[in-house]
């Protein structure tokens, strides 16, 4: 299984710089303008200048970087930098990472807030009790610093700020619970909502409270997922726990076919599907125990390896081998992690596509839904 630490590939380290824009922008090829082209139109006879468009170049290298009207203002890389540092100044923010993807049709910035949470390390108890590494005493070492105290599990909050040089990319900033130790990007509900700004909109005093409330929010948000995952490391699950939610995530059809299997072997069984006075939520937790504990044949074929796709081997062979284990094995913890560590560093061939992908696209809203899964099938498995 391959691993790509892609948070570098979202900028260069810049935390040195102490938010000086013009350092930035040399320390991380940036140090470029947005110059706009003609376009040339090849017809039958002629090639014609187009009137409707220009092109969006590179001022260093040439690199196209996309369409837009003769109207269109160029906005240059010095003036998002300064728009970024201003926010993240008036934030209490420090901008550690700057870059850009696409070739620079997108450019990123990394910044961190002033908080951050730290998990334990499991006991020995539970971590054997666990088995695979984290059982192994040289895997535990792993944990300890030269001091020979455990260092936690830290996750900070950060701030991933994008804007770009295409039409309609606005700049905005959106927070991520990152856990240091793999630099897994993990969001919640709450931290997923955005500040927005315009690239022609006036940083006004409106503006400046709407950043306000949103560090707020992104706060508020991390002390929620703070307690998520303390509540995760504390609920210990099976390895077929995680199988579970890697089918739910990435096979959902296969997922509901399983259930309708369990529901027809639990109906076949001496003790009825459903008891006087059972809920719904009685119900999902039963059928997710025997779904889990895969006692059944039938369900046991249905989840083999060879079986299923190939994205979600990779998951599950992420959840089983991620960085960290000594503060996760055995728990849903594990798999929460397992899930970011997938998306983030696992999933995709391109380095660039996939980092796009992990902050912007697909591969974030599968952690977004991969937290949700995790959260409340942790909470059903614990009380079946």
């Amino acid at each position: 299984m391959a691993y790509e630490n892609r948070i570098d590939t979202l900028g260069r380290n810049v935390a040195h710089l102490n938010n000086d824009v013009q350092a930035i922008l040399d320390h991380s090829d940036l140090n470029w303008k947005t110059v706009p082209m003609p376009i040339g139109v090849i017809g039958k006879t002629e090639v014609r200048k187009s009137e409707r468009f220009k092109m969006l170049c590179r001022s260093d290298n040439g690199a196209e970087l996309g369409v837009a009207s003769p109207k269109y203002n160029p906005v240059h890389n010095i003036q998002l930098a300064e728009s970024v540092v201003k926010l993240a100044d008036d934030a209490g923010l420090k901008v550690v990472k700057a870059g850009h993807l696409d070739g620079g049709e997108r450019v990123t910035f990394v910044a961190e807030a002033n908080m951050k949470f730290e998990l334990p390390a499991l006991t020995d108890v539970v971590q054997h009790g666990a088995g695979g590494r984290a059982a192994d005493p040289a895997w535990q070492a792993g944990a300890t610093g030269r001091t020979g105290a455990k260092v936690g599990d830290i996750v900070k909050l950060v701030m991933v700020l994008s804007t770009g040089h295409i039409p309609g990319i606005a700049l905005t900033m959106r927070a991520w619970a990152l856990r240091l130790i793999c630099s897994n990007g993990a969001t919640s509900r709450e931290l997923a909502r955005q500040f927005r700004m315009g690239h022609t909109a006036v940083y006004s005093k409106d503006k400046l409270a709407q950043l306000q409330a949103a560090m707020r929010q992104s706060a508020d948000s991390f002390l929620k997922f703070q307690v998520t995952a303390q509540q995760l490391q504390a609920t210990k699950v099976d390895p077929g726990f995680h199988t579970a939610v890697a089918v739910r995530l990435l096979e959902p059809d296969l997922w509901e076919q399983v259930v309708i299997l369990t529901q027809d072997r639990m109906k076949a069984g001496s003790a009825a599907i459903r008891t006087p006075g059972m809920t719904d939520a009685d119900l999902g937790r039963r059928v997710l125990d025997a779904i889990v504990s895969r006692e059944d044949r039938d369900i046991r074929n249905a989840f083999r390896l060879d079986t299923l796709k190939r994205s979600t081997r990779q998951l599950i062979e992420a959840i089983d081998n991620q960085p960290g284990l000594e503060y996760s094995q055995g728990t849903a913890w594990q798999t929460l992690n397992g899930v970011t560590y997938w998306a983030d560093h696992v999933r995709g061939r391109d380095d660039n596509a996939a980092t796009s992908s992990a902050y912007f696209g697909t591969s974030a809203q599968d952690k977004l839904r991969g937290l949700e899964l995790v959260r409340e099938m942790a909470v059903n498995y614990a009380r079946a």
